[in-house]
C-alpha cells in the first residue's frame, strides 16, 4: 500500500531528502523542501567576518544575479533583513556570518529578467 503525501503549499521543490522507494521515515524527518511560489524572495548571503561590523538589519543592497550580464540587466535592489547572531562555518572550516536581502518586490516584477529560486548571486550591501 502506499502513501500519498500532498503539500500543503503550492511551489517550487528545492530538496528531496527521501528517494528510496519503500524507504522509512522518522517522525519529524523533513521528506522534500519547498519554496513556495506566492512567497517573496529571499537571498541568503554569506558574509566575511571582516566585514561583519559594517552589517545591520535596514542596509539597502544590490543583488546581482550571476546567470544575467550586470553591465546588461543591472540588478535588484534590497534590503538586508537579518543578520546571524554568531559566525557559522562551511565544510572546510571558513568563518562567515548569515544575511537575508528581501528583494523590492515592485522590481521582481517588472525586472526584464526571470528569476528562479537558487539562482546564484553577488550582493554588495551599501553600508
Amino acid at each position: 500500500k502506499r502513501t500519498e503525501i500532498v503539500a500543503p503549499v503550492d511551489g517550487t521543490v528545492k530538496e528531496i531528502f527521501v528517494r528510496t522507494i519503500g524507504g522509512v521515515v522518522r517522525p519529524g524527518e523533513p521528506i522534500i523542501e519547498i519554496i513556495p511560489s506566492n512567497s517573496d524572495l529571499i537571498v541568503e548571503a554569506r558574509i566575511s567576518p571582516q566585514d561583519i561590523a559594517f552589517v545591520h538589519n535596514g542596509l539597502g543592497a544590490t543583488v546581482k544575479f550571476t546567470a544575467y550580464d550586470f553591465v546588461i540587466y543591472g540588478g535588484l535592489k534590497g534590503e538586508v533583513i537579518y543578520v546571524s547572531a554568531d559566525a557559522l562555518q562551511t565544510e572546510d572550516g571558513n568563518a562567515y556570518y548569515r544575511a537575508h536581502i528581501q528583494l523590492n518586490e515592485d522590481q521582481q516584477q517588472n525586472s526584464a529578467f526571470s528569476i528562479i529560486p537558487g539562482m546564484q548571486v553577488a550582493v554588495d550591501i551599501l553600508t
